[in-house]
């Protein structure tokens, strides 16, 4: 029995593992690494279901080509030859506009992916381009980069002693954002020293269960409830940085959210929104996280903004035990890998409704009417990378009526699924556990300064590629068709190997090989930073606390808080990561299947008691977008007004005209429903575009037996 030490890709926190296998590589077992750096032998359950996904029956292993309503197993020639020429046909005809590109979460965490669609996206003339990333992090990283210059201080957890978390799950998602395996361990150990975590969320969630102090709060209102807690820091007697500039401009534009005016919105009591103030700004050190809640909402910009700057005004920013920006493997020389694709936010503007694109990529809200809108741009042809946006897209619905409606279409993915289902050719890339791994996505922020090489775990089997070898034969294939250059990646991991060479710790491949379990090079600790010059695009202008596009944010979350009227006969509907999930991925795996149904509506028992609701009972639950049948399951976790399903469900989705079912025999056994049905395309932050998917309205009603 052979054992292999590498991580597991399939989230960011990316979990040391030995995989154990036989002599003819059967997966034997998987167990966490003790002897990691980082995760110390914790995995969650996901890793260790890897056995399963390796040995999935349903997972593809050729390309397949679409015959009719069914599928036919093709060589690897005649797919990349036919998937050329049906994109080319489009793009000779109607111009690159009208080709879209997506590509999913699996295409930042497998390597190959990551470090090859740079140049696949760079053959073509900036077609559409998205990407989860606008129904994700997408407002943090605009609020980064005109603070920063696209720089984001991410928390010291190992020395803080006080720790806020807004709209984040880490004890479910191992962080996201950043890597830091076995989360809720790491939040008890703040308390434990003496330090203090709070959670402000709608829902209870599994990392509030394992903090200090929970508070819920209404959908929506995280930058209401920040600016709250802005308007009693800048009445303290604190001594600011100088390089804080325009802190007056900041202090005026707060005066409008005393305690007392925001508490009826947000749910929270004024005195306790002064005593977390006083408590965060009285710690020794604090530090500050959100992530998907404070994100994807209406004023999802703003929140992330005045988040980010709380360290700053607190005098917590790039110090130990704050917010800091930490000290990475690939440094910089990370940015080059998606080099085509990132730019200045609003840098084009899409077709339909003209909203800002972060560089060139376009706000997922948009992909499905630039595929049914009709007129000169209309996109007709479309490559999905890795990525099921029928489930992960606002209004699924309405992304598979333009998947269906598609001249041609291409995915690269294992699996027939949701989306997949609607191509014309499908390429999978091999068993992950056959490919070499570098964590490039996450390994960019880890709690402490590591690296780690992830070496295959079983051979490859004759006629399967890896990820980089099916971009770069439909890459080739499409540069032949189309008459462009095309420069092949030579291999994932010789791309990885001249990053790390360029970083600034002068390591290569060859030195993390002989470090199986991880290269340690210690704690994390501040990047030095000129806090006068901290933002590189504005040198010498120091931290703008009165930046004019976020101060008019706050003029327009005044008058939509406090001047609109505001429905009070819907609930509001949020979604909730599941520990055995992530995004529509695994629900293929028997193990992770067993169990109770998960796949249901939670509640809080006030709003049961008001529409004569029980445990158990089937209730529809209807939005501007559609309506579902679901069962309601009543739980004090939730905030009253507010209900809550689980991301990524919905197998069984009905017949489109084209589309074949999809091939998940386990998933379909108890497909659930699709929270996205229900949440609406039309629903955005107007300043990032980000889908405020969030706080959707719903009405939710008993089903007649």
């Amino acid at each position: 029995m052979k054992s292999t030490f590498r991580y597991c890709h399939l989230c960011q926190a990316h979990c040391g593992v030995e995989i154990s296998t036989d002599d003819n590589d059967n997966v034997i077992k998987v167990r966490g690494d003790k002897d990691d750096p980082l995760s110390k032998g914790f995995i969650c359950p996901k890793a260790t279901a890897l056995k399963d996904l390796h040995e999935d029956e349903d997972r593809l292993r050729q390309p397949l080509r679409r015959k009719g309503n069914d599928w036919e197993e093709v060589s690897w020639e005649e797919a990349f030859e036919e998937a050329a020429a049906g994109i080319a046909r489009v793009v000779k005809r109607d111009g690159h506009s009208a080709l879209g590109l997506f590509a999913g979460q699996g295409a930042a965490l497998m390597t190959g992916l990551h470090t090859g669609l740079n140049n696949f996206y760079g053959m073509f003339e900036a077609p559409p381009f998205f990407s989860p990333n606008s129904i994700d992090f997408l407002p943090q990283h605009i609020a980064g980069f005109n603070l920063y210059g696209g720089r984001e201080p991410y928390p010291d957890l190992e020395k803080t002693d006080f720790f806020l978390i807004i709209g984040g799950n880490p004890a479910v998602s191992n962080s996201s954002g950043f890597s830091g395996p076995n989360m809720k361990q790491r939040i008890r150990d703040i308390s434990r020293r003496g330090g203090k975590v709070v959670v402000i969320d709608p829902r209870r969630t599994e990392t509030a269960k394992a903090a200090d102090e929970h508070l819920f709060i209404s959908p929506g209102t995280d930058s209401a409830f920040l600016l709250a807690m802005y308007h009693e820091i800048l009445r303290m007697p604190v001594s600011f940085d100088p390089a804080l500039k325009n802190l007056d401009v900041l202090r005026q534009h707060t005066a409008a959210f005393s305690p007392e005016r925001v508490a009826p919105v947000t749910g929270i009591p004024a005195d306790v929104i002064r005593r977390i103030a006083s408590e965060y700004m009285n710690a020794p050190t604090a530090c500050t996280f959100g992530r998907l809640g404070t994100c994807i909402q209406d004023f999802g910009g703003l929140t992330c903004w005045l988040l980010l700057m709380l360290s700053a005004v607190s005098n917590n920013l790039n110090r130990p035990g704050g917010n800091f920006f930490f000290q990475t493997a690939l440094g910089s020389a990370f940015f080059e890998l998606a080099s085509n694709m990132i730019g200045l936010p609003g840098s084009r503007h899409s077709r339909v409704r003209g909203l800002p694109s972060m560089g060139n990529e376009l706000p997922i809200v948009t992909m499905a009417e630039e595929i049914l809108t009709p007129g000169p741009g209309q996109i007709r042809a479309f490559i999905s990378i890795a990525g099921n946006p029928v489930l992960t897209a606002p209004n699924g619905r309405q992304v598979e009526e333009a998947f269906a409606s598609l001249e041609y279409m291409v995915a690269m993915d294992i699996f027939v699924n949701e989306t997949s289902r609607f191509a014309n050719i499908i390429l999978p890339n091999t068993s992950a556990l056959a490919h070499d791994l570098f964590p490039t996505f996450s390994y960019n922020a880890p709690l402490r300064k590591v690296a780690q090489f992830g070496p295959a775990a079983v051979a490859k089997p004759d006629g399967e590629l890896y990820d980089w070898e099916v971009l770069n034969g439909l890459g080739n294939a499409l540069a032949r068709h189309l008459g462009r250059d095309y420069q092949p990646q030579e291999s994932a991991m010789a791309t990885i190997d001249a990053l790390l060479k360029k970083g600034p710790m002068g390591l290569s491949l060859d030195i993390l090989r002989e470090h199986p379990h991880g290269y340690d090079m210690g704690e994390q600790t501040p990047t030095p930073v000129d806090f006068e010059n901290i933002n590189v695009l504005k040198p010498g202008q120091g931290i703008d606390c009165g930046q004019a596009t976020y101060m008019d944010e706050i003029q327009r979350l005044e008058k939509a808080l406090f001047e609109q009227a505001r429905a009070t006969d819907s609930l509001k509907l949020i979604s909730r990561r599941d520990l055995k999930s992530i995004g529509a991925w695994y629900h293929n795996a028997d193990s992770m299947m067993k169990g109770r149904e998960r796949c249901v509506l939670h509640m809080n028992a006030v709003d049961m008691e008001e529409r004569g609701l029980c445990d158990g009972d089937e209730v529809s639950v209807t939005s501007r977008t559609g309506q579902l049948e679901v069962v309601v399951e009543g739980t004090r976790d939730m905030m009253p007004g507010v209900v809550s399903l689980p991301y990524g469900w919905g197998h069984k989705r009905g017949d489109f005209d084209s589309a074949s079912d999809t091939r998940l025999s386990i998933a379909t056994q108890r497909p659930g429903v699709s929270v996205n049905d229900l949440t609406d395309e039309q629903r955005v932050d107007e300043m990032t575009a980000c889908a405020a998917a969030s706080g959707t309205p719903v009405t939710v009603a008993k089903i007649a037996s």
